[in-house]
């Protein structure tokens, strides 16, 4: 029998753990003050709503789960009604299975929100915290099974404003301040890819896979970029100075400016441009004195195809190949739900990269936490049971407390507690010698009441 776990799934420590939930509580804190509240989805969602909500790609690497009955035998392909000489895997997929794992956690959302549209208030301001699947090829950063930390705001569309963009920057803002991560924002516009596109004479039948590609640039570099779009025929008349023109890396204004005179030549909308200054001009505004980089990242695309506004991702500053975090306004996604008049924005965090950069950086992480536990040793069971509302009442009072559940040697009771951190240890051996240890400085006190012992927890 194997003993590893599944490629691109780990196990979490107690410590690892703690970890997260310490990560999760500066988060849900955030979260909170910008007035988010906590909702649930389901893991487990029909295809039909996980299908034809992402691009092609990302179809194929949904988890899929097999139709609930069937016996995998030489009659699995009857069952189906399956014809294999006119059919292929997909069909046979889709007869098989009905019910997949969720690949994110905005599709469920906007599925959730459309099941209770009637009991909803706008705008619809939630956020969710749990685990996605991905069929992904498990590499570094890349995982099968990992955490998401989403906030989302769901609105009408004649109500809906950039603040909500701002809002959500502020808000990742915050959360890596407080976890001490030093970060760069970059952010683009989705309409304004697809009009640099049109400027360039890129058939609009194409401008979905030049999208796609184009989101693989940091992880495979601009010629490899170039090959891919060549080879699916998109038109290469002009591909050198579009690339030329979204590689830019002067400062964001002088990028505007750019950018403004090309529209402004070819007569196409600035739109895009003019909801850019407003987020850039009001951001730069607000997080003056904070380490904090800004910058309009014109080959930003987020490949998933649902996005169809202002998008943006959050890096380590100086590290560009690995987002932390990203997002960006999704009404493209409402209307697949046939939600015409709803607008939805959001950002998603990666919880478990964020874990595995605490865990390799040099970054000071902390455990905040200083919840005190205690071990009462185990001298016979008859000194447990007469004792036991001292447990009792440590536990009532919020502090952890446990039994050593088996009267063994005193010092092998006491090995345990070193090495698992406790901090007191109550040695309970008749009525008359009742001492609390401080397993840190090694002092020992003596009690009699029961609220010394909460004294001593307390204040030691």
């Amino acid at each position: 029998m194997k003993k590893n776990n599944i490629k691109g799934c780990k196990d979490l420590s107690t410590k690892d753990v703690l970890k997260k939930n310490y990560i999760i509580k500066i988060i849900k804190k955030n979260f909170h003050s910008f007035g988010f509240q906590e909702i649930e989805t389901s893991s487990i969602e029909n295809l039909s709503i996980l299908n034809y909500k992402y691009e092609q790609e990302t179809d194929n690497l949904i988890f899929k789960i097999i139709n609930s009955g069937i016996s995998f035998s030489k009659n699995i392909i009857k069952y189906a009604n399956i014809n294999l000489s006119k059919t292929n895997n997909n069909k046979i997929i889709n007869k098989l299975c009905k019910k997949g794992l969720r690949y994110d956690l905005t599709v469920p959302l906007v599925r959730y929100y459309k099941s209770n549209i009637n009991n909803i208030e706008l705008p619809f301001k939630v956020y969710q915290i749990g685990k996605v699947w991905r069929a992904d090829k498990p590499q570094k950063g890349r995982l099968r099974e990992f955490y998401q930390c989403d906030v989302d705001i769901i609105n009408r569309f004649n109500r809906s404003s950039l603040w909500e963009e701002v809002e959500l920057l502020m808000l990742y803002i915050n959360i890596f301040i407080d976890l001490n991560i030093p970060i760069t924002i970059s952010i683009n516009h989705r309409k304004l890819i697809e009009n640099i596109c049109e400027i360039y004479q890129i058939k609009e039948k194409n401008i979905i896979n030049f999208i796609r590609i184009l989101d693989k640039w940091e992880k495979i570099g601009r010629e490899k970029v170039k090959n891919e779009m060549i080879q699916k025929n998109i038109n290469t008349s002009y591909l050198d100075i579009i690339l030329d023109t979204l590689d830019k890396k002067e400062s964001n204004n002088i990028i505007i400016n750019f950018l403004e005179d090309i529209f402004n030549k070819n007569k196409k909308n600035t739109t895009s441009l003019t909801e850019l200054k407003f987020i850039f001009n009001n951001l730069t505004e607000i997080i003056k004195n904070k380490n904090i980089n800004l910058k309009l990242n014109l080959k930003l695309a987020r490949g998933l195809i649902y996005y169809d506004g202002v998008i943006f991702e959050i890096n380590i500053q100086d590290n560009h190949k690995q987002s932390i975090a990203g997002g960006g306004r999704y009404n493209y996604l409402t209307k697949l739900f046939g939600l015409n008049n709803i607008s939805g924005v959001g950002c998603s965090i990666g919880l478990s990269r964020i874990m595995e950069l605490i865990k390799t950086s040099k970054m000071n992480y902390k455990n905040t936490s200083k919840i005190k536990n205690v071990l009462f040793l185990n001298y016979n069971n008859q000194h447990i049971l007469k004792n036991y509302y001292l447990i009792h009442y440590l536990r009532n009072n919020k502090i952890p407390t446990e039994i050593y559940p088996k009267n063994i040697d005193i010092k092998k009771q006491m090995k345990y507690a070193n090495k698992k951190k406790i901090c007191f240890v109550i040695k309970i051996k008749n009525d008359k010698n009742l001492y609390i240890r401080n397993m840190q400085s090694g002092k020992e006190y003596i009690f009699t009441k029961k609220k010394q012992i909460l004294d001593i927890i307390i204040n030691q």
